[in-house]
């Protein structure tokens, strides 16, 4: 029986650089496709032909809400990276849709907060 397969909770895979401020990803050297958390075969072309990459983490806020729990509230978005990729992680500080984003810092769980680069695209 196949175990479902989740990179995120295996305790040898980090998809954020130690610095924490780049995702690891992918990129098929076959048909070019990016894929964010890295994945070993392309989910386009289905060919083992991938390569390690540091993405940009640069990007705006697409949509978030606000968890608002007992002990403190905080928000959670999908951010449209620059490279066409969106993710998902905690939004860090005050945003709103089309704010600037980048990658907040080191560790797990993804973080992103409002870039320097301006206010919306």
């Amino acid at each position: 029986m196949l175990e479902p397969w989740n990179d995120l909770a295996a305790p040898d895979v980090a998809p954020i650089t130690e610095d924490g401020r780049q995702m690891l990803g992918v990129r098929c050297t076959t048909c070019g496709r990016i894929d964010f958390p890295a994945v070993p075969f392309c989910r386009v072309c289905l060919t083992e032909t991938t390569v390690s990459e540091a993405l940009d983490p640069d990007g705006v806020l697409y949509a978030f809400t606000t968890i608002r729990t007992a002990a403190e509230p905080y928000m959670v978005g999908y951010v449209d990276l620059d490279n066409g990729l969106r993710a998902f992680g905690h939004i860090a500080g005050e945003a709103g849709i089309g704010t600037r984003m980048t990658l907040g810092g080191p560790g797990l769980p993804i973080t992103f907060m409002a870039s320097e680069k301006g206010d919306s695209q």
